[in-house]
């Protein structure tokens, strides 16, 4: 998997300027086997997530959370069940 450059960082944050409204953006936490929070901003058609030294999409952190987790573990679910919720969001904010 690839790392998400800043640049494709910055471009989602310049389509959430470019709404007429206010960027949607949340904090979930404090989540998974490091106790951190995960910031979660809402673009017109993606979801951009950071949490500790992991920064990427919605399916990224999906990816992530199944190689760094095993799935009976606590942050696993937590992890999977954050994952589900910013995913209901996502499909009520798009347009």
């Amino acid at each position: 998997m690839d790392e998400p450059t800043y640049a494709e960082a910055i471009n989602l944050l310049d389509s959430l300027r470019a709404k007429s409204h206010q960027p949607r953006i949340i904090s979930i936490g404090p989540i998974g086997s490091r106790g951190d929070m995960l910031h979660v901003m809402f673009g017109r058609y993606s979801v951009w997530v950071e949490t500790g030294c992991f920064a990427g999409t919605l399916n990224d952190l999906y990816g992530e959370n199944l190689q760094a987790h095993d799935p009976d573990s606590i942050a696993y679910q937590e992890y999977s069940q954050a994952i589900a919720f910013i995913d209901a969001l996502a499909r009520l904010y798009r347009p």
